[in-house]
């Protein structure tokens, strides 16, 4: 049996916000740029956790773009 559950949804991060600052902005955008190409685990701009910053990366910040932002 498996249990699982959110006590706050509101902390959910999105994972196109690279740096975390609650915001999807320009900073994000040129840490994707900035790693393009990059392979291995943990990379902070490796979006969709694939162990590579590629296309996909990049399309999830663009498509999430001003996400959070005020």
């Amino acid at each position: 049996m498996r249990i699982a559950y959110v006590l706050n949804s509101s902390f959910i991060p999105n994972r196109a916000d690279v740096d975390r600052s609650g915001c999807v902005d320009d900073a994000d955008l040129l840490r994707v740029l900035f790693d393009f190409g990059q392979t291995g685990f943990l990379l902070e701009a490796d979006v969709n956790g694939d162990a590579t910053v590629d296309d996909a990366d990049l399309l999830e910040v663009l498509f999430q773009f001003g996400s959070g932002c005020r």
